[in-house]
C-alpha cells in the first residue's frame, strides 16, 4: 500500500501497462553455536532464507484481452526469487597442540520465472536452480612454539540448472509476426 505509481501517458504510448509491484518480501536468519565439551568440542549452525515476489516492468502473464503482446493490456506476471543457506561447523581440540575443524555450507538459489522481461512473457521463462556446496576439513598442529602445521582440504562446487519444462504448463511455440 506504500508503493507509488509513475505510469504516465508517455509510458502508456510505449505499450507499458501495469507498473512493477513488490508483492512479498521475506528475510529470516538464525544461528546457534557454542561449547559442547569445555576446552574440547564446539559447534555452530546457521540457517537463512530470503524470498521475494515482485513485478518487472512489462513482464506479462499472458497476451491480455486483445491476444497480443506489447500492446499494454497484458496482466502483470510476478518474478519469484529465493535464497536458502545452511551452515554447520565443528571444532575438536584433540590435545593441547592439535585441533580438527570441519565446516559445511549449502545454498540454493531458485528463480522459477528466470529471464522474464517485457520481451519474454511468463510462458517463455525457464525454471532456474543453483545449488551450491562448500566443505572444508582442517588439522591445526602446534609442532613447536615456533612452528605451526596447518593442513586443509575442501570442496566447493555448484550446478546451474535451467529447465523450461518445469516452468509453466507446456505451451505451443509461437512468434508474433508483427512484433517479432
Amino acid at each position: 500500500s506504500l508503493q507509488g505509481n509513475n505510469l504516465n501517458d508517455e509510458l502508456r504510448a510505449q505499450g507499458v501497462g501495469t507498473p512493477p509491484e513488490l508483492k512479498t518480501f521475506y528475510d529470516f536468519a538464525g544461528d546457534l553455536g557454542g561449547r559442547i565439551i569445555r576446552d574440547k568440542l564446539w559447534f555452530y549452525g546457521g540457517y537463512a532464507k530470503q524470498s521475494k515476489t515482485e513485478g518487472t516492468l512489462g513482464f506479462a502473464a499472458d497476451a491480455g484481452p486483445d491476444g497480443r503482446y506489447l500492446s499494454g493490456d497484458e496482466p502483470q506476471a510476478y518474478f519469484e526469487s529465493s535464497l536458502y543457506q545452511y551452515s554447520l561447523k565443528t571444532s575438536y581440540q584433540m590435545s593441547k597442540n592439535n585441533r580438527l575443524v570441519y565446516a559445511w555450507q549449502r545454498g540454493v538459489k531458485a528463480q522459477p520465472q528466470n529471464g522474464g522481461s517485457r520481451t519474454r512473457p511468463l510462458e517463455a521463462t525457464r525454471d532456474y536452480l543453483n545449488p551450491t556446496a562448500i566443505q572444508k576439513a582442517e588439522w591445526q598442529s602446534t609442532v613447536t612454539p615456533r612452528l605451526l602445521l596447518n593442513a586443509m582440504g575442501g570442496y566447493a562446487g555448484y550446478v546451474t540448472d535451467y529447465d523450461a519444462s518445469r516452468s509453466q504448463p507446456a505451451a505451443t511455440s509461437r512468434q508474433d509476426l508483427e512484433t517479432g
